[in-house]
């Protein structure tokens, strides 16, 4: 009778099998650079160098051994010497490499045929130097272990709910990489390879001369192939295998590592080897599967081996299937973001997509009932209210002082498109009519100082309230979600003028971003940060600036709309996803002037199309190039979330796009 598979060997599993299948095309594009560029290109010229030798042609076995005079012997040599250095010069691991296969030359036993395998190595290592396969190969290594040590570490912190989720420290993937695990580094095995290559070839043009063909016809025999002979074409044949080979058990060993570590590091203390169950198991990976590794031998466990590790972990508690059910949603998530360079399709994914719903709609009701929310916008409505009580009845008023303060004020609204030019002009004009009407001048005693208080207290409830609310909204999407800068993104040094309140508050709103979104932007490249009459940000300067060049106001949301359209310029899917739901929205939907709307300081050539968006500017047309939606959509779930609410369609798709 078959065993049943349980929850977590059923996930894990399922979890190894897109690994496996992400690995398979980062394997395909290293192999393909390899045989298809560096190579063939290599091939070519020594090839094309050969038949411009026109003494080699005609010539025997004997001659091919005959030793060179002594003038011949020392040009040689100088050719030798100055080859050497030229690799030494490159990469210290090529020193190695020329230790073990060309040891020192008995300069008087120097023939022909070594005169010709050096002409044949010395372009092989050029091509080799000039595409730089050594540290091309182990960036991406590097790329592997860290992309299955943070997804490993990431699925058990969700599932344990302990440890840190935080990427390799740079000298433990260094130490990892530079550990000849297989008896040699990669470095090392790659070049052994190529002197292979290099003999075969040479023995090849000694077999040609020894038997009769000569050298120049079967250099000349292409067989239908324009570029090299069959000859070349059946030893790059076998080059071929044996570099996929290579590559394929490196990754494999590698992609093992960063999955080992993870465990390590999550205190899982038992592992199973685990290979796929099909045809072409092996005897000795399929008698390994399933079972405890006791005796510290890990895959891969032969060249090509694909078996990996899974944890062997007791029964956390009696809901622990729930546990790893609910946990597939995020793992075909995590795939089918293409994170992995694969492109899941898969019948579960319909289940992910009804899992984001159900999470976007609990969401949605555990925040509409926060109480703490509600009691926020209940005091920014109490002082409202007794501003606009005591705004009525001005009396002894500083007249100067109080008329400047609440101009500015007034303008700074209109400078932020918070008021409309009829709202604004309407203001204004009540603002004067009050005070003509007062006939007030001068210093006159009034209660003018408990105004100045109470708007203050406004504007500091305003600001504190939009970070609670953001605390309590990120708390809601940390439970399906990663959110906040990692640990190994340094702020100082992503954002310029690190210590102004602008790279401050940036960093801060940064927080309250999915992690790998930040991650994204941080590789992405520096910000350069400052301040403006108007808030903005350039894809094309990486520029960032806040409002605010006279005052503090909104700083906050003001960060965290604007790091929005770093998200934008970033990531081209969230984009796309914004196109698709702006498109929807506003369908039928012809532009209109942002300025005959709402005045303000828009230009003239700023358009919108309106919808029943919570603002017109929501709908800003930027010709598909950016959006408004995801990022007014942002600043308001986080700092106003009931004002988002009135609008259930919006709110759905900004927290769907978060968890996403």
């Amino acid at each position: 009778m078959t065993k049943k598979e349980t929850a977590s060997e059923k996930y894990w599993n399922r979890r190894r099998e897109l690994e496996d299948k992400a690995l398979l095309n980062a394997e395909n594009e290293t192999i393909r650079e390899l045989t298809t560029e560096v190579f063939p290109g290599a091939l070519k010229k020594i090839q094309e160098k050969l038949l411009s030798q026109s003494n080699l042609h005609n010539m025997t076995q004997s001659e091919l051994l005959e030793n060179f005079s002594n003038r011949d012997q020392k040009k040689y040599r100088d050719y030798v010497n100055n080859n050497y250095q030229e690799l030494m010069s490159s990469d210290k691991k090529y020193q190695e490499f020329i230790d073990e296969y060309f040891p020192p030359y008995d300069y008087a036993k120097i023939n022909r045929l070594t005169q010709m395998r050096a002409d044949i190595f010395s372009i092989m290592a050029s091509e080799m130097i000039k595409s730089d396969v050594n540290q091309k190969f182990n960036t991406r290594l590097e790329d592997v272990v860290n992309k299955m040590y943070g997804s490993n570490s990431k699925a058990l912190f969700q599932l344990l709910g302990t440890g840190e989720v935080h990427a390799l420290p740079k000298k433990e993937l260094e130490d990892m990489l530079n550990y000849p695990w297989s008896g040699k580094t990669f470095s090392n095995r790659l070049w052994g390879n190529v002197s292979r290559l290099e003999q075969n070839l040479s023995l090849s043009i000694v077999n040609a001369a020894t038997s009769g063909d000569g050298v120049l016809s079967v250099l000349k025999d292409m067989k239908g192939n324009d570029e090299i002979s069959s000859m070349f074409k059946q030893e790059e044949g076998k080059f071929n295998r044996a570099i996929e080979n290579l590559v394929r058990t490196e990754y494999a060993h590698f992609a093992v590592e960063g999955v080992k570590k993870s465990l390590d590091d999550a205190g899982i203390k038992n592992k199973q080897s685990w290979s796929a169950e099909d045809e072409r198991v092996c005897s000795i990976c399929g008698g390994r599967h399933g079972k405890l590794i006791t005796d510290d031998w890990y895959p891969p466990y032969h060249g090509r081996c694909r078996c990996s590790l899974i944890p062997k972990m007791p029964e956390l508690s009696e809901d622990i299937d729930e546990i790893y059910e609910e946990m597939f949603g995020s793992l075909l998530d995590e795939f089918a973001k293409d994170n992995f360079g694969i492109n899941l399709t898969h019948p579960e994914s319909k289940k992910t997509k009804t899992t984001t719903e159900e999470k976007v709609k609990k969401a949605f009701e555990n925040l509409r009932s926060n109480e703490t929310i509600k009691n926020n916008l209940q005091k920014e409505i109490n002082l409202e209210k007794e501003i606009e009580e005591l705004s009525k009845t001005p009396k002894n008023i500083d007249y100067k002082k109080e008329h400047r303060r609440l101009r500015e004020a007034l303008e700074e609204q209109y400078d932020d498109g918070e008021i409309d030019d009829d709202e604004y002009n309407a203001s204004l004009a009540e603002l004067r009519e009050r005070f003509k009407r007062s006939n007030l001048t001068g210093d006159m005693k009034d209660n003018s100082d408990k105004m100045i208080s109470l708007k203050n207290q406004l504007l500091e409830l305003q600001e504190s309230n939009a970070i609670k609310n953001a605390d309590i909204i990120k708390s809601e999407l940390a439970k399906y979600r990663e959110m906040g800068a990692p640990s190994d993104v340094d702020m100082k040094e992503h954002l310029t003028k690190p210590n102004s309140r602008a790279s401050k508050m940036i960093a801060k709103a940064y927080d309250y971003y999915p992690t790998d979104w930040v991650r994204k932007s941080a590789e992405h490249g520096i910000i350069d940060v400052g301040t403006a009459k108007r808030g903005y940000y350039s894809a094309g300067f990486k520029e960032l600036r806040l409002s605010g060049a006279r005052g503090k106001r909104n700083s906050f949301r003001t960060a965290l709309h604007e790091l929005g359209h770093r998200m934008e310029d970033v990531d081209k899917a969230i984009l796309e996803r914004e196109r698709q739901f702006y498109e929807y929205r506003t369908k039928g939907e012809t532009l209109q002037s942002l300025k005959k709307l709402k005045g303000g300081n828009y230009k003239e050539n700023e358009m919108t199309r309106v919808d029943n968006f919570l603002n017109p500017y929501m709908g800003k047309d930027y010709g598909g190039s950016s959006y408004e939606i995801l990022t007014m959509g942002i600043d308001t779930l986080y700092t106003r979330p009931t004002e988002l609410m009135k609008d259930p369609e919006m709110f759905e798709w900004v927290v769907g796009m978060l968890l996403k």
